[in-house]
């Protein structure tokens, strides 16, 4: 059950799976143990996800109860800024495949979640992750999205934090706690079919800054299009304190029929 939602698998639960395999994986990689990964001067850093896509070929709610489910993911690297993971998701009758990006941080200032900078972790020799010539197409897709300027947003509303929920082990907002935010937040504008009779089949999100735990979070969808059982919109998640934008989420939900329980 705690791989399931809505009689089907759990997005939530597939963020949180493919960030700690990912992050397993660069840990065995830079041959050290999380809270040690730190840059040449001794910093701790942190593995911070900038953009993850998550495409279905089926709703999540194809995926069944008390199937097999396999995470295969290939790890790797430009430089000792950039990691990659792509990750194909088997199911007995459904798939999809995520690619995800993170770069490592570390605390300007204690704390403060406001404050972080970049930094790059040490690389031991011969590291396991295999290093790119070149940073790879999904990197420059990511500084383009970054760039963009947006239409005037079509809805808005607000979000207060909920730090037992939304704030992960290290004090920062959860990355895997975004598309629950954006899901709760559309649902204000779209009603709450979208929540109980639609299923994701894409969620790609970018993630630019992070907010402290009391900070209230606001969420606008900037275009939205409808076609057939499908619905498309994309959206952004910004502080409200000094107006940054967080994360860029474009997201496609499909109308499903739920198999009744039994």
């Amino acid at each position: 059950m705690p791989q399931m939602a809505m009689r089907g698998l759990s997005e939530a639960w597939l963020f949180k799976e493919m960030g700690d395999l990912h992050w397993h994986t660069l840990c065995k990689g830079l041959e050290t143990p999380s809270s040690a990964i730190a840059d040449s001067e001794g910093s701790r850093l942190y593995a911070t996800f900038t953009r993850i896509r998550l495409a279905l070929e089926a709703p999540l709610t194809d995926f069944r109860e008390n199937q097999d489910l396999a995470l295969d993911l290939a790890p790797s690297r430009f430089g000792a800024g950039m990691f990659f993971g792509d990750i194909e998701i088997l199911g007995e009758t459904a798939k999809a495949h995520a690619t995800l990006m993170t770069s490592f941080a570390k605390f300007g200032e204690a704390g403060a979640n406001t404050s972080l900078m970049k930094g790059q972790p040490v690389i031991p020799d011969g590291c396991e992750i295999p290093g790119l010539a070149a940073a790879p197409e999904f990197a420059a897709q990511y500084r383009t999205l970054r760039a963009e300027e947006l239409p005037p947003p079509l809805f808005e509303t607000s979000y207060e934090m909920q730090p037992v929920h939304d704030i992960n082990g290290v004090g920062l907002l959860y990355f895997a706690a975004y598309p629950m935010i954006a899901d709760i937040c559309a649902a204000r504008h779209f009603g709450p079919d979208l929540l109980s009779g639609r299923s994701t089949t894409l969620r790609d999100i970018c993630y630019f800054a992070n907010a402290m735990p009391d900070e209230t979070l606001v969420y606008r969808i900037h275009a939205e299009q409808a076609e057939g059982d499908r619905l498309r919109y994309r959206a952004t998640l910004s502080r409200k304190s000094d107006g940054k934008t967080m994360a860029l989420i474009e997201t496609e939900k499909t109308k499903v029929d739920l198999p009744p329980v039994k």
